[in-house]
C-alpha cells in the first residue's frame, strides 16, 4: 500500500523511486543548520535532570565559548579558532581544564542530535591534540 502510494507521488512530481530513494539517502543525515547559542541552550536543557550544581557548571564552562562564537554556524567552527578561545582564556590550567571538557562534550552531543556530520568533525578529531597542547594536560 505504502509503496503504491509512493510510486504514485513520483510518477505526479515526474520522478523516479530510484530518483526518490537518493535524494532521502542523500539528505536524510545531513546535519542540522544551527548556531552555536542554539546548541548550547538546547545542549543545556538536555541537561535539565541533572543535579543543581553540574547544570551550573555547564553553564559557567560554555558561556565564554558561547559568548565568543553564539552567532556562528557549529558547522562553520574550525580547530584554530577553537584552540584560540581555550587557550587564549585568562584563567588557570584546571578552568581552561573544565570549558575544554564541557565544549567538548557539547560537541559530542551536538552530533548526536545531528547538528554537526556523523563522522568526526575536525574539532572532534584534534581534541586530544588540543587537549595535550593545554596547561594542566587536557588530553590524557
Amino acid at each position: 500500500m505504502i509503496t503504491k502510494r509512493a510510486l504514485e507521488i513520483c510518477q505526479q512530481a515526474g520522478a523516479s523511486i530510484v530518483e526518490a530513494a537518493r535524494l532521502l539517502k542523500a539528505t536524510r543525515h545531513a546535519p542540522v543548520s544551527k548556531t552555536v547559542d542554539e546548541v548550547r541552550t538546547e545542549f543545556l536543557a538536555s541537561k535539565a535532570t541533572r543535579a543543581k550544581r553540574s547544570r551550573e557548571s555547564l553553564s559557567n564552562d560554555t558561556k565564554s565559548f558561547a559568548d565568543q562564537f553564539g552567532e556562528k554556524p557549529i558547522l562553520d567552527l574550525h580547530v584554530g579558532e577553537l584552540s584560540k578561545c581555550l587557550t587564549e582564556m585568562p584563567v588557570k590550567p584546571r578552568t581552561k581544564k573544565n570549558r575544554f571538557s564541557y565544549v567538548r562534550t557539547m560537541f559530542r552531543w551536538a552530533r548526536r542530535m545531528r547538528c554537526l556530520p556523523d563522522t568526526e568533525t575536525e574539532i572532534a578529531r584534534r581534541s586530544r591534540d588540543l587537549g595535550r597542547g593545554m596547561p594542566g594536560r587536557l588530553g590524557g
